[in-house]
């Protein structure tokens, strides 16, 4: 990937992308983790001492620095800082919509800067302390000195004291400084050291949200946390409270700890989806099915992983899409056949750590070896069961008998091929993670049956057949 693909995933100019991917060695996954950890993380800031000036106190857990950065400063909800003309979006990439069946809802709806200026006030009101809520307003120049005024922590006090000040320059700064006057600069140090973070809240060199800020703003409370699990035991975390927006995350598909019960079934509609790095609301129209906007089922009390002990014969790894299939049709990950490493005798005294199977448990699908194809080149399994050890993969010629690395011979000792339509479920699921758009799998943590489909032509196809890819999470 180039620079300007850096660039237009990230943000950041070409440039500064350019020196990125070059501190990772041409690595894209570890440039983007690079520049969305900020680099070297800066020191936080200490708690402020009593005393101190609370809307220093509340610039520092923010930012650090003692002036709020203007890329921080500058926006508004209002959208009139943009540079350009307003353009209609294509239609691929018009707002995300849910399919309705019979007529259109009559009903009148807010205008889009009302609606804006009802979920800000939202956020400030839940953050107040003993009933009261601090809404913030420059003493002067945007991006200088801030001061506040006090009010109900009640969604239509806070809004009628903000009036059109958030649509403003500068607006989004005034949201996120009343966010953390109301709750109050050490409350929010205190909450995020709670799960180990720190501040400042709007983080490394190109300011970007914590999940701390996000849960202040969604809950009041700066933690960050998301998971239904907290604190580093089993008991599911119980210090939020109802949220009119949901959260769907990456970290769920590749931790296996559930988000929590709040952010997934939210008292709104409304999902942002966490791609692990980033997180995005998406322009273009999709469609889930089967999916219910009815409440997820809860997470159970405490958390049981249930990954068992392997068994001689089960799907150990996924290896890779082969490559002919993958260059011939590069999204249809689903007409792709699969490489299969199996688990063998020493993969099971390897994992004797693990749980062993219950016995009211279903077995695991198992494949029999069977003769490698004499045409094909061939992965020798004890070298890939060792990979991560030693960084042999164990590819060899075809037609060869024995394993060039470590002398193995080929019989009893190989990957398989098979296609995802002859896969276990189990292990279909697993491709759609790896092959898959990663929508899909996050999407899956709350709609665990549902298949994507993308709006093209005037029609909606399933998301591997589609022309256009989905954008990168």
């Amino acid at each position: 990937m180039s620079a300007a693909d850096f660039a237009a995933m990230t943000g950041a100019d070409e440039q500064a992308a350019a020196m990125y991917l070059e501190m990772a060695g041409g690595n894209m996954e570890i440039a983007v983790s690079i520049f969305f950890d900020g680099g070297a993380p800066p020191a936080p800031p200490a708690p402020p001492a009593a005393g101190d000036d609370e809307h220093a106190a509340a610039t520092a857990a923010l930012v650090g620095p003692a002036r709020v950065p203007g890329r921080v400063a500058r926006p508004g909800f209002g959208g009139r800082v943009r540079a350009g003309p307003a353009r209609r979006p294509p239609a691929r990439q018009r707002p995300l919509r849910r399919a309705r069946r019979g007529a259109r809802s009559r009903r009148p709806t807010a205008s889009p800067a009302r609606a804006r200026g009802a979920a800000a006030a939202a956020m400030v009101a839940v953050c107040g302390i003993d009933g009261d809520a601090k809404v913030a307003r420059w003493a002067g120049d945007v991006g200088g000195a801030v001061t506040h005024d006090v009010v109900a922590a009640d969604v239509g006090a806070v809004e009628a004291r903000v009036g059109a000040a958030f649509e403003a320059r500068g607006g989004v700064a005034l949201l996120v400084y009343s966010c953390v006057l109301s709750r109050g600069a050490a409350r929010c140090l205190a909450d995020a050291a709670v799960d180990g973070g720190g501040g400042p809240l709007i983080y490394g060199p190109f300011h970007l949200c914590t999940t701390e800020l996000l849960n202040l703003l969604l809950f009041g409370v700066a933690r960050g946390d998301v998971g239904a699990y907290g604190g580093g035991d089993a008991a599911k975390a119980d210090w939020r409270g109802a949220s009119p927006v949901g959260l769907l995350s990456a970290d769920e598909v590749e931790s296996g700890v559930p988000v929590a019960d709040e952010l997934k079934s939210p008292a709104g509609r409304a999902w942002i989806v966490h791609g692990g790095a980033a997180r995005r609301l998406f322009f273009r129209a999709l469609r889930l099915a089967p999916a219910s906007l009815e409440p997820a089922p809860k997470t159970p009390g405490t958390w049981r992983p249930t990954r068992y002990r392997l068994v001689v014969g089960e799907i150990e790894s996924v290896v890779q899409a082969h490559p002919a299939d993958k260059a011939a049709a590069p999204r249809a990950w689903r007409t792709h056949r699969y490489e299969l490493a199996l688990a063998t005798a020493a993969h099971v005294a390897d994992d004797a750590q693990s749980p062993a199977r219950p016995a009211d448990a279903p077995p695991p699908p198992l494949f029999e070896l069977g003769d490698a194809d004499p045409d094909e080149k061939w992965r020798c399994a004890a070298c890939y069961k060792d990979r991560f050890r030693t960084f042999c993969f164990g590819e060899n010629a075809a037609g060869s008998d024995a394993c060039k690395f470590c002398g193995a011979a080929r019989a009893g000792n190989h990957t398989i091929w098979r296609r995802f339509d002859d896969l276990p479920p189990a292990a279909r699921r697993r491709v759609d993670r790896a092959s898959g758009p990663k929508l899909l799998s996050i999407l899956r943590t709350r709609w665990p049956d549902a298949e994507l489909l993308v709006e093209e032509d005037a029609g909606f196809v399933p998301a591997g057949d589609a022309r256009d890819p989905l954008p990168a999470v």
